[in-house]
């Protein structure tokens, strides 16, 4: 029996989304899932969501976000077992590439927790008697746009950074592992308790992918992109980021 993914997770709650699409099995066809199909609308509310969430995640002292990526880490340690099973029957990988991948992630953001220690400035030249320096601050909300291959590996990598950093994101995964790339997420940051809004969550089905996608690399609350995928695809987004001097 496939089973059902029928919300979106914005703002640290599971949001319907009025609609759903077939989540495919690659390796058989067979429907692994029924997911929720976000649109341009709920896009835009997950922007909103990630904003409002900001200033209060960026105001945590370091060491606080840290611990919730080591929370992740853990939460993901304990899932293991389930992301390899769905590593298998949404992207249709063998045992081996699972263990793999499901192995690496909670490292992932045991890595994102131990930058958070090492965050400093430099000094710059400046007139005598005084002191400049360079500090490294959160940008804001940034968006996550990740791929089908290694679902769960490259999207911890393209968001544990930069929420670790301060930074809050809405992450749109690909629309063939919307699961292992996007809503194990939701579940994970929500068990370790990670306050609402940090993580924003819209899976799409591939037409919706035009308006979602547009949204989330064009609204101006969004001051940053992770994006790892095709050339032509990033072509056009790096394009479209470029003249909002994003």
């Amino acid at each position: 029996m496939a089973r059902s993914f029928d919300n979106l997770y914005i703002g640290g709650s599971w949001v319907p989304a009025g609609s759903a699409f077939d989540d495919l099995n690659p390796a058989d066809g067979s429907v692994w899932a029924r997911v929720a199909d976000g649109n341009g609308s709920m896009a835009t509310r997950a922007i909103e969501s990630a904003q409002a969430a900001f200033p209060q995640w960026s105001g945590l002292n370091y060491n606080e976000r840290a611990h919730y990526m080591l929370k992740v880490a853990d939460e993901f340690e304990r899932r293991r077992e389930d992301l390899v099973v769905a590593l298998q029957g949404e992207g249709g990988g063998w045992f081996g590439k699972g263990m793999f991948e499901s192995g690496y992630v909670p490292e992932v953001f045991r890595a994102a927790a131990a930058m958070t220690y090492n965050s400093i400035g430099e000094v710059m030249p400046s007139d005598h008697g005084k002191v400049s320096m360079a500090m490294r601050r959160p940008i804001g909300v940034v968006t996550v746009i990740s791929p089908w291959n290694f679902p769960t590996l490259l999207t911890a990598r393209g968001l544990a950074f930069p929420i670790a950093a301060g930074n809050c994101v809405v992450l749109k995964p690909s629309e063939e592992t919307p699961y292992t790339g996007g809503m194990i997420f939701a579940e994970i940051f929500e068990a370790a308790g990670v306050p609402p809004g940090v993580l924003n969550v819209v899976t799409c089905s591939r037409e919706n992918v035009p308006a979602v996608g547009d949204i989330i690399v064009e609204h101006p609350l969004i001051k940053g992109i992770s994006f790892t995928g095709s050339t032509p695809v990033g072509r056009v987004i790096a394009a479209k980021a470029g003249a909002h001097l994003k």
